[in-house]
């Protein structure tokens, strides 16, 4: 008797769960690129409300060009553009997202994208609350090899403006060390004429740079 008591709760446990879960799935709608009512990619239960992935472009476990809203009401909403690359996770009735940046790895001897930022998402006080913060550490083992970078100005240096690799490793130095910021990584936007995808990721990258100098 009490094994079939416990069997019929559980069944009702289980369709209270489906049904708060597809209620709340049902309420929250996203807007394409043509204005357009369509279902969200993802929905994630924060406690009491709900937030949405929607219009996210994914691809090897990374999302890119989508936004975040709220369910039910668009209390909330944040858009995040096709340059940048995220992982997310629910802890605790906490949304977190990884923000992933495209950085040489001196140790692998290859671009990587480690972990830049982490985002998070939670409620309070029935409202949704936002916070980001740099998590990336740079490598303060690297060495300023200054017998390199005398080289740099030397007459060979134009041959070096489309190096991705050269922005890079200037970018991390100058997270240790603000001289070889204002000297060496500024110089290729002052100095070089960067083109297509490089100006892109150089620009990018001083954008990160001043983030972290900010907090």
């Amino acid at each position: 008797m009490l094994g079939l008591i416990m069997k019929r709760l559980g069944l009702i446990l289980v369709i209270i769960w489906f049904s708060t879960n597809i209620f709340g799935q049902s309420n929250c709608v996203c807007i394409d690129y043509n204005d357009k009512q369509v279902k969200p990619d993802t929905v994630f239960h924060l406690g009491e409300k709900s937030l949405a992935i929607c219009n996210g472009y994914f691809e090897n476990g990374f999302v890119s060009e989508f936004s975040i809203k709220s369910c039910n009401n668009n209390s909330f909403e944040k858009f995040y553009d096709a340059t940048l690359e995220y992982k997310y996770e629910v802890v605790k009735d906490t949304l977190y997202l990884q923000d992933h940046r495209f950085l040489w790895n001196f140790e692998s001897q290859r671009f990587e994208k480690p972990i830049w930022a982490i985002e998070k998402f939670w409620v309070e006080n029935k409202e949704f609350k936002y916070d980001r913060i740099v998590v990336y550490q740079a490598d303060r083992t690297l060495e300023i090899d200054n017998d390199f970078l005398s080289e740099w100005e030397s007459e060979i240096k134009d041959d070096w403006s489309d190096n991705p690799k050269l922005i890079s490793w200037t970018f991390q130095l100058s997270l240790t060390d603000q001289e070889i910021y204002e000297k060496y990584f500024k110089y290729f936007r002052d100095t070089f004429q960067i083109g297509g995808a490089n100006a892109e990721y150089y620009n990018e990258l001083n954008s990160m740079y001043n983030e972290i100098i900010k907090n």
